[in-house]
């Protein structure tokens, strides 16, 4: 297989060897191309030695002739995995890494391999997977014959940080969370996909799969997370790839770099886009969650942004059909985009939203203020709902927020001892991702239930539908006195 160069320039690699003494000697290596645009980039790993992941990875990086090597700590010496750090500034738009696609591994890299008509039509995510398991087990067995992607797949860390891997005494540092109920619908999945292999290709094809434990369920489950957290759009679905170097990029929230594909064909490339500018030093990371709570983010790419809370619970809310005017309330959220069954974030950095109130509002409405659902409002009716309508209504906003929050809550420790027990955590480990999950969580409740307390003890003074609507007839005042009696009194005089 031939390697197409990269249009990476100067990238300057140190692979960082023991010595007998114990202490780290660097050998350097350098390597210039002319006319090339990508900024520099250093593959780094982050870490005072060298991990066994690292060397495999410098390992495969020193059989290609242009490639990027694991190198020394970086400036920001924060995780013990490979990272891309910059060597030199970089300008916003500018491609900081380029790696073709000739590096990828696609749907076309297992079909021409020796699983591939084993696994051909199946879900393309599970096509990725088995070929990496393939991979590791004929290495394992010591026939994988100098594949080409052999050492990249053996650098793949064998004890990832992704919650999907962890066994069962370390899943209990997630017990009452959110991430746990999601997890256990995730492995469950899973489960019912390798009972599936198990009677088919596992049993089937026992010669792709040679090394003793190449089937078991916990080594599916590592193939499938390690697809799950290295794939970024937009190399997903039908065009997912795993892209060697590339996939070492961090997370990190507000970043806006991006994967970019460039050229067509056999010219294909992928390029990480720098998004700001960049100083040299820096590493080089994404937001992996928009969108997504750091929960999500860290099930599905085992890492979370410790300098940054992105939102931390998922509220999920569905109009009741028992409720006698559910059709006039289905037809409203429909108008305004929306269906009966929708998810709201909850976070500690911001308010509750303006559309969750409004679909809050619509929920609790009954009684007197059913006449806001009649065909006559149909269009407005979703307007409305953005401003409190009764205090009945708005207080029974608030005690289905207040109870719903202090229900999750419940039987969880205090935040204080959430913080000392994430503090005592080894940084990097798989006990502080999982405490940092649980205090994203506790925050962001405990921030929703503060504004919905302290909104409760405002009931009085908000201003309703009623006041709106005869403030616009001119029948009230902006101080809420009302006008008519004046007129009257005047009319008469």
């Amino acid at each position: 297989m031939t390697m197409q160069a990269p249009l990476v320039s100067q990238l300057r690699f140190r692979c960082w060897c023991g010595t007998s003494s114990g202490s780290l000697r660097p050998q350097k290596v350098t390597v210039r191309r002319k006319g090339s645009s990508p900024a520099a980039v250093q593959v780094a790993a982050l870490a005072t030695q060298p991990s066994l992941q690292s060397q495999q990875l410098c390992s495969w990086a020193q059989s290609l002739s242009w490639s990027p090597q694991p190198s020394s700590p970086s400036p920001d010496d924060s995780s013990a995995s490979p990272a891309l750090w910059l060597q030199r500034d970089a300008r916003r738009g500018e491609g900081l890494i380029t790696v073709p696609c000739s590096l990828w591994i696609t749907l076309g890299t297992v079909r021409r391999s020796q699983i591939g008509p084993h696994v051909d039509g199946l879900e393309p995510w599970l096509q990725l997977a088995l070929f990496l398991l393939h991979e590791r087990a004929m290495q394992e067995a010591g026939k994988a014959a100098g594949a080409p992607f052999t050492g990249y797949i053996m650098s793949l860390p064998q004890e990832p940080l992704l919650p999907l891997v962890w066994r069962e005494e370390e899943l209990g540092w997630l017990d009452g969370t959110q991430l746990l109920d999601t997890l256990a619908g995730y492995r469950q999945f899973f489960e019912g996909r390798h009972e599936e292999l198990q009677e088919s290709l596992f049993s089937q094809q026992p010669g792709l799969f040679p090394s003793e434990d190449a089937c078991s369920f916990q080594s599916f489950l590592w193939a499938a997370a390690m697809v799950r957290s290295r794939v970024h759009a937009p190399l997903e679905q039908q065009r997912i790839a795993l892209v060697p170097l590339a996939d070492l990029v961090q997370h990190r929230r507000g970043e806006e770099q991006e994967w970019v594909v460039k050229g067509r064909g056999a010219s294909e490339s992928l390029e990480i886009r720098a998004g700001r500018p960049h100083t040299a030093g820096e590493t080089v990371a994404m937001d992996f969650g928009i969108g997504k709570t750091d929960s999500q983010v860290a099930l599905d790419y085992g890492c979370f942004d410790d300098t940054t809370r992105g939102p931390g619970f998922l509220l999920p809310l569905e109009l009741p059909e028992e409720d006698r005017n559910f059709d006039d309330k289905a037809d409203i959220v429909e108008l305004s985009g929306l269906g009966v069954s929708q998810q709201f974030t909850l976070s500690s950095q911001e308010d509750p939203s303006t559309e969750l109130l409004a679909f809050l509002r619509l929920m609790n409405l009954r009684g007197a203020d059913s006449f806001l659902l009649e065909a006559l409002f149909r269009n407005e009716a979703w307007g409305f709902m953005q401003m409190p309508v009764s205090e009945p209504n708005e207080k029974a906003v608030y005690d289905s927020m207040i109870e719903g929050c202090r229900e999750a809550m419940a039987g969880r420790p205090a935040l204080g001892q959430e913080y000392a027990a994430l503090k005592r955590a080894e940084p990097g480990s798989r006990q502080e991702l999982a405490y940092q999950v649980r205090v994203s969580e506790l925050e962001a409740l405990q921030h929703t239930l503060d504004f919905f307390q302290q909104r409760m003890a405002k009931l009085d003074k908000l201003e309703y539908y009623q006041e709106r609507r005869l403030k616009g007839l001119g029948l009230l005042d902006d101080n809420g006195i009302n006008t008519y009696d004046d007129f009257f009194k005047d009319s008469i005089a």
